[in-house]
């Protein structure tokens, strides 16, 4: 497989990977965005926020790693889904602990 197809199964796979994840958690989040924001504009803005955060990340880890990584074959995709799946949880981290601090303290107890 060339470079240039192996770095396009990487991004895709990392799309793939983020879409999913994407989709598994928008509902919920929506839900709880909509309880604890203050204004449904808040809202959408964190729901917009957290989605780009799930896409941008894992790209930019599996770019970032693709720059690195002198694997060949099937190697070079397992280190390629390590590190979508590493962005994936490195940006839901990052997103929830931010959106933790910003909700209410009464939210926080249960």
């Amino acid at each position: 497989m060339s470079n240039v197809s192996l770095f396009f199964v990487e991004i895709i796979l990392s799309i793939i990977l983020s879409l999913l994840v994407s989709t598994l958690l928008s509902r919920p989040l929506a839900n709880n965005l909509a309880k604890s924001c203050a204004s449904e504009q808040q809202a959408s803005f964190w729901l917009a926020y957290t989605k780009m955060m799930m896409f941008i990340f894992p790209v930019l880890i599996v770019l970032l790693i693709s720059v690195f990584n002198q694997s060949i074959g099937l190697d070079h995709i397992k280190i390629s889904l390590i590190g979508s799946l590493g962005g994936l949880l490195l940006a839901l981290l990052f997103v929830g602990r931010r959106l933790y601090i910003t909700f209410p303290s009464h939210m926080k107890t249960g």
